[in-house]
C-alpha cells in the first residue's frame, strides 16, 4: 500500500504549523517521507508552477512513473490531526477526500454534489450532523486521496486550467 504525498504550492510554503501536522501524520509504513532506498524515489514531491492545473499535472505524472499505489494530495495552508491518511484509506474508496471549508465567506464546504446548467459544480451544503462517507462529484485537491486507477482512466492532463486560471 504504497503512496506519494504531493504538495503543489502556491509562493512558497507558507505556513509552519502545516509542517508540523506534516510531520505529524501517521502513514503507512511504505509512506515514510525519505527517499525509497531502492528506486531513489521520495515519497513527497512539492512543487510549483505558475498554473496549479500544471502543477498538479507535474505531481500526477511524478506519481504514476513512481509505481506507487496512492497519492496524498495536500495544501500549505491546512493542518490535519495526524490520523487523516489512515483515515481516508479505511474507506476503501479509490478517491476520497476530507473536509474543509473556503477560507473566504461564506466559507463553503469545497465538496461539489451537482452541476448546473452551465456544467459549473455547486457547492454540496451539508445538513446538520451530516457525517461520514457523502457521494459528491466533484472536490478540491486540499485533502484528496486518490489511488493509481482514478488517473489510469482519465486521459492526460488529468487537470485543466479553470477560467480563474486562464483569463484569456
Amino acid at each position: 500500500m504504497s503512496g506519494i504525498i504531493g504538495l503543489p504550492c502556491n509562493e512558497s510554503a507558507r505556513f509552519s504549523e502545516f509542517y508540523a501536522s506534516l510531520c505529524g501524520l501517521h502513514l503507512p509504513l511504505d509512506w515514510v517521507i525519505r527517499p525509497d532506498k531502492k528506486t531513489a524515489v521520495h515519497p513527497l514531491i512539492q512543487c510549483r508552477f505558475a498554473s496549479l492545473a500544471h502543477t498538479l499535472n507535474v505531481i500526477a505524472d511524478f506519481f504514476m512513473k513512481s509505481g506507487r499505489e496512492w497519492l496524498f494530495l495536500t495544501n500549505d495552508d491546512h493542518i490535519y490531526p495526524p490520523d487523516t491518511i489512515l483515515r481516508l484509506l479505511s474507506h476503501g474508496k479509490d478517491y476520497v477526500t476530507g473536509l474543509y471549508l473556503k477560507k473566504e465567506m461564506p466559507f463553503e464546504p469545497i465538496l461539489y454534489d451537482k452541476l448546473d446548467e452551465f456544467g459549473r459544480a455547486v457547492p454540496k451544503l451539508l445538513k446538520p450532523y451530516e457525517s461520514g462517507l457523502i457521494p459528491i462529484t466533484a472536490s478540491g485537491d486540499g485533502c484528496l486521496l486518490l489511488h493509481r486507477r482514478v488517473l489510469e482512466a482519465i486521459p492526460q492532463p488529468w487537470w485543466e486550467m479553470s477560467d480563474s486560471e486562464n483569463p484569456d
